[in-house]
């Protein structure tokens, strides 16, 4: 029974040794940074029309920040 709590043990850490760095890379990339939310989202679509990037994450934290991929 240990036997099989260790093997487990041990299979759980590779594969999360392994999985975690790939759901890391998502490729997100930082573009810019505004107090307005209009400006982040005008920039967003603006991209987004001219092939820029195909996804835009707009994250709120002491700002608005504009993400894309």
């Amino acid at each position: 029974m240990l036997r099989k709590i260790l093997a487990g043990a041990a299979l759980t850490t590779c594969l999360l040794s392994v999985g975690a760095p790939a759901m890391a890379a998502d490729d997100w990339r930082y573009v810019r940074s505004s107090n307005d939310r209009s400006v982040v989202e005008a920039e967003c679509n603006a991209g987004l029309s001219f092939g820029e990037w195909s996804e835009c994450d707009i994250r709120e934290d002491d700002g608005f920040h504009l993400f894309v991929r």
